[in-house]
């Protein structure tokens, strides 16, 4: 059975290589299939949601079986459905047999009742056999002449199984055996014939599912959506654990569903935790080797990870060994469970209690009970709240160490204490970003070492002389800046992965020549390398980009290094070879003999122009950017494998080899950018993607074309002498998109593609479209900007299906008719081309209906058209540019508009109210705008007034907080507050420097809130003030950082972090110009510092400090001059207190008490 089913997949694999119609009807098939599930899932009333489409898969293992008794396990991790769809299978089929039965938790009914008593349990009375029949053989005589469909459901012990199946011989030809497990070994010693292994849900199963569960129907609130997409990640596709976790959710309030999420892996539900529990029990005696599967780390396991995977609590994808969310969280349960006997003992350690191992600046940690049975720690310095030195007393078995940080800002807290403390000597595994010192501890031992990863350290040595690295495998220092040399690595013979990626100051790399298990090399912007490296012949991957290599040919060693030659080097294994950027290389040695080489990036060597010979297998080779004349004829022949070949900006390519025909596997060619190519007389036939953008071609030939019938991209952008396109371009029946974009020498276009879906002809000279793109059923994006002679658009456009996207600005001569228009989603157009009058014609009506998106930008308008209105579907309208001065009150009826963007109105005076949809008003740079109303009811995401002077910040700050207030009103008296408002507003900054808003100096406030204020906080208003400098440009990138600092009743410091972004995600922001101020709203933060202190009774005092730290790319060019912090208070049922008071005040350094908050 094993030697037919090979047999078959190699058939089929051959049949896929050879026949593209198979591969097509393949696609047809499953696709047939998917449509057919879906159907049968919306007919069916019991919502199965996810079972049909697998289903099929089932059914289609099931019949592509030899006639006789046919066999199938389900496996899969625990809840994943695997019983659901051994239920909807026997469903399903048994109505084909004659006699059927489903028999669930078959391990305990076989025990219970034994292999007779469960036929007679299940098929006596099928059979139509009293109660007196005992006799086993009439039983049996009577199953072989009947077709039996038998489910055994959660088989743990395949032994039992076995014994059943084929003790009595009973079962008859035709008849099928379903066995459920999540153990593939139990279905494998069951001798099935396949074997279904059970995926998760999709993310929109996923969902419905959750939905379903929770709130009986699926979400439409956009809010309940976030909070469910929660829920869904961390199920990771799970049934169980979303049927679950939604019937948890039923009946709740907002609040409380939002209290389930914040403690969602706090503790899993039992029904969770005993159903995954399961697989681990499973292990047996192998548990604490299975569980220690890290070879050569003294976790060595006898059984292997294929047990794990087997097992269904890890999956392996590619090289990757992968825990899904519950499985992970059902471990650290059992590890932290007292109650669990586990040999080994182990010991978490996180930031609330690292203090305990960890000595401060000035005194020494308290001796901790238990270190000896420390076995890892990983530890993130950015939770920590003072510096220190961790102490490693009698950590003597520990073997991983794991010390990072997630702020960027902040350096490592945590170093060695001196020189006379060394690292543990059981170390495995040792992470340590920002290592702090200079070199290793001179006493380091790294004997038991397998893997060190010191990325961005201050290490300008290793630990000099030699040192025992018998199990060394990978080392990553990336990044150290100061690191010189490494001439240790080459004592050490067992090394896999060098990475020194980014160490700029690396004089010279050592000879690893002896080094016969080293694959992987990663030099990549060392650029004091100078020399190719000695590597040994086990080599495959080599990162040599920005290197300062120069030469190839004859290579100067150091004095700990090997005089070599590259071409003298045995590099047969060498699959990888990145040279990119490397500027000094001027010629490549001949690498015909390279059998191994797939992949050679030369992109960037720009003194390289001699190259002789390439290796028969590569499959991708860029040469962009190179000084290379011509491509190499050695690669034009009928045995080339190449895939890829990228040239752009070869400025001295002058032609094409003949012969390039030949490539048949080439499916990607670059040419863009080769300014001298003006000829093409040859083109490999098989390409799927071919690039001349900014070439010199004058014309391509009909025949050169009409032979590329699998081109799907052609680009011929900024092909200035282009004049004209060839006859036949109807042949090319793949192309999905052409770009002619800056072809300004371009007057026509014969014919077009019937599958074309993208055509950009930016900027060119024609004057008409082709009426055959009126029969272009896949057209979805039509770009005609900037043709100024344009004069209409065929009749024909009108048949179109709905456009995604037509943009017609600039089109001076375009005169619209109506019909001609076809139906869009996202218009673009100028005022010159709009037929925008006050009575729309019937045609134009419909074919605004259509409209989603609507760009007038810079179309000159001095009004705002009324029908504009008549757009019922707009989410997005881009007025920006124009000289109109008041915006129409009829832009509030557009109930679904999200996006109004109004950048450089400069005429704009003020702003009418607005949809309640509206999520983002962009009106920066609207110079005259004086007044806004912002009532909303539906809270919005960013409104930006930046560079607008004359609208005064302290009124439009009142009405957006009067607002803000107004809105969690409403919304506290429905229980519905969401958890976080991501709310920004942006001003120019006060003029005054009394302003009514008393913002404080500095970039740090405080507030005073005492326990009753504390427990009636809603929100916190944050207001920055910022000063820009005149070479700050990065405005789209900008952002804040809040960090909120308090104290606990034990005196520990507490810290909780929140990052505000200043605009919405795509919105172009130009240059701001002068100081401006940002106003954030958070729900978030404060929900998370009093959610488990209502009564204020777990916090030390009533101060609270703020800090806000900008967030951009460009470092030093904008600047915190001014903050301050406003609370909202819950007034619901309580008229007589303020809704807010403004509370932030100004911090004295030297404050005793504010200094430890700011520590």
């Amino acid at each position: 059975m094993v030697e037919e089913r090979e047999e078959h997949n190699n058939k089929l694999i051959t049949e896929e290589e050879e026949e593209d119609a198979a591969a097509m009807a393949t696609a047809d098939s499953e696709l047939v299939e998917e449509i057919v599930a879906d159907v049968r899932e919306k007919l069916d009333l019991t919502c199965k949601i996810g079972v049909y489409s697998r289903l099929m898969k089932i059914e289609n293992l099931i019949r592509k079986q030899p006639l006789g008794i046919r066999s199938l396990g389900i496996w899969g991790m625990g809840g994943i459905g695997k019983t659901t769809l051994a239920e909807a299978a026997f469903k399903e089929l048994s109505c084909e047999f004659d006699v059927s039965c489903f028999i669930k938790d078959f391990d305990k009914d076989f025990q219970d009742k034994g292999a007779y008593g469960l036929l007679v349990k299940h098929l006596r009375k099928q059979l139509g056999l009293g109660s007196h029949v005992t006799r086993l053989s009439l039983l049996i005589e009577t199953l072989r002449h009947k077709r039996v469909l038998v489910v055994l459901d959660d088989v743990r012990k395949p032994l039992g199984a076995t014994i059943f199946l084929s003790e009595f011989d009973w079962l008859g030809s035709g008849s099928l055996i379903i066995i459920t497990s999540r153990d593939r070994q139990a279905l494998v010693q069951c001798q099935v014939n396949e074997i279904y292994e059970v995926q998760g849900l999709n993310k929109h199963e996923a969902l419905q599912l959750f939905s379903r569960c929770a709130f009986r129907k699926d979400v439409a609130d956009e809010k309940l959506m976030e909070l469910s997409m929660k829920f869904v990640d961390y199920s990771d596709g799970n049934p169980l654990a979303l049927c679950i976790y939604g019937e948890e959710l039923v009946g709740k309030t907002q609040s409380e569903m939002e209290s389930v999420v914040r403690n969602l892996k706090i503790r899993l539900p039992d029904k969770i935790l005993n159903e995954l529990k399961r697989s681990y029990d499973a292990l047996g005696a192998n548990v604490d080797n299975v569980m220690q599967f890290l070879a050569g780390c003294g976790f060595f396991p006898r059984v292997g990870i294929d047990l794990l995977v087997d097992k269904s609590l890890v999956t392996i994808l590619g090289n990757r060994v992968q825990l899904h969310n519950l499985i992970y969280d059902v471990g650290l349960q059992i590890i932290k469970d007292p109650t669990e006997e586990i040999e080994m003992a182990y010991r978490f350690v996180d930031a609330s209690n690292i203090q305990s191992l960890v000595e401060n600046e000035i005194g020494e940690a308290a001796p901790v009970p238990g270190n000896e049975d420390i076995k890892a720690i990983c530890l993130d310095t950015s939770n920590l709240d003072f510096k220190g030195h961790i102490a490693f007393q009698n950590m003597h078995d520990l073997r991983s160490l794991k010390i990072s940080s997630s702020d960027l800002i902040k350096d490592s807290q945590i170093c060695l204490p001196g020189e006379s403390q060394s690292l543990p000597p059981e170390l495995r595994l040792l992470h340590w970003k920002y290592y702090p010192l200079q070199s290793f501890p001179q006493d380091f031992d790294a004997q038991y070492l397998v893997e060190l990863n010191m990325t961005c350290s201050k290490l300008r040595k290793l630990w000099g002389g030699t040192k025992n690295l018998k199990v060394l495998k990978r080392i990553t220092l990336s990044h150290s800046l100061q690191l010189v040399n490494v001439d240790e690595l080459q004592y050490s013979r067992t090394i896999e992965l060098i990475n020194l990626q980014g160490c700029s100051g690396l004089q010279s790399f050592p000879d690893m020549g002896q080094s016969q298990h080293l694959r992987v090399v990663n030099l990549a912007t060392c650029i004091n390398i100078k020399s190719f490296p000695k590597v040994p012949p086990s080599i495959k991957k080599l990162h040599l980009q920005g290197t300062g290599i120069g030469e190839l040919f004859h290579l100067e060693g150091s004095t700990n290094q090997v005089n070599v030659s590259f071409s003298d080097q045995d590099l047969g294994k060498l699959v990888f070879m990145n040279l990119k950027d490397c500027s000094s290389l001027r010629s490549l040695p001949d690498m015909v003999n390279f059998n191994s080489l797939e992949v050679l990036n030369l992109s960037g060597c720009s003194e390289l122009e001699e190259i002789q010979g390439f290796p028969k297998n590569l499959k991708r080779l860029s040469l962009a950017k190179t000084a290379t004349r011509e491509i190499p004829s050695s690669l034009c022949h009928h045995f080339s494998k190449l895939v890829v070949l990228d040239m752009e900006d070869c400025k001295r390519l002058t032609n094409l080899p003949i012969g390039m025909c030949n490539m048949k596997s080439l499916a990607l060619l670059k040419l863009s950018g080769c300014s001298e190519l003006d000829n093409i007389q040859d083109l490999p036939r098989n390409l799927k993607e071919l690039y001349l953008g900014g070439t010199a071609v004058k014309a391509l030939r009909s025949p050169l074309l009409e032979n590329l019938s699998e081109l799907v991209i052609l680009s011929l952008e900024n092909c200035k002498r282009l004049q004209h396109l060839p006859t036949g371009m109807s042949k090319l029946k793949s192309l999905v998109t052409l770009k002619l974009s800056g072809c300004s020498e371009l007057e026509t276009i014969p014919d077009l593609p019937q599958n074309l879906k993208e055509l950009f002809l930016v900027g060119t000279a024609i004057r008409y479209l082709p009426s055959s793109i009126g029969y272009l059923a896949e057209l979805d994006t039509l770009d005609l900007k900037n043709c100024k002679r344009l004069r209409h658009l065929p009749m024909e456009m009108q048949d179109l299906l709905p456009l995604n996207v037509l943009d017609l600005s600039n089109c001076s001569e375009l005169e619209l008719i109506p019909g001609s228009l076809p139906k869009t989603r996202d218009l673009r157009i100028s005022l010159t081309a709009m037929p925008l009058q006050a009575k729309l014609p019937y045609s134009f009506s419909r074919f605004y209906a259509h409209i989603v998106t609507l760009s007038l930008s810079k179309a000159g308008l001095k009004y705002i058209p009324e029908e504009i209105r008549w757009m019922p579907s707009l989410k997005t309208l881009d007025l920006s540019g124009n000289g109109f001065r008041n915006v129409p009150i009829s832009i509030k009826e557009l109930s679904k508009l999200v996006i109004l963007r109004l950048r450089y109105c400069k005429n704009l005076i003020d702003l009418p109210l607005l949809p309640r949809s509206l999520q983002v008003l962009n009106a920066h740079g609207c110079s005259s705008l004086r007044s806004t109303s912002l009532e909303f009811k539906q809270l919005p995401r960013y409104y930006t007034f930046s560079n607008c002077f004359f609208l005064p910040p302290c009124k439009v700050f009142t009405q957006a907080l009067d607002n803000i207030i107004e809105y969690m009103a409403a919304r506290q008296r429905q229980q519905n507050l969401e958890n976080a408002l991501a709310f920004s507003l942006c001003l120019r900054s006060p003029r005054s420097r009394i302003s009514k808003l008393n913002l404080q100096t500095g970039s740090s406030v405080m507030i005073r809130l005492d326990p009753y204020s504390r427990s009636m906080v809603m929100s916190f208003a944050i207001l920055v003030e910022v000063s820009f400098s005149k070479e700050f440009n990065d405005a789209a990138g900008l952002g804040f950082k809040c960090v909120c600092k308090w104290s606990d009743e034990k005196g520990h410091a507490h810290s909780l972090e929140n990052s505000f972004h200043c605009w919405a995600p795509g919105e172009a922001i130009p240059k701001i110009k002068k100081d401006h101020m940002f106003v954030f709203f958070d729900l978030k933060m404060h929900r998370r510092i009093f959610e488990d202190d209502v009564s204020g009774s777990g916090i030390l005092a009533d101060l609270f400090v703020f800090e806000l730290i900008p967030v951009n790319k460009e470092e030093k060019t904008c600047m915190v001059t001014k903050c301050g912090v406003y609370v909202i208070f819950d007034v619901v049922g309580n008229p007589s207190r303020n809704a807010t008071t403004r509370l932030s005040s100004s911090i004295n350094p030297d404050d005793e008490e504010v200094k430890t908050r700011l520590r």
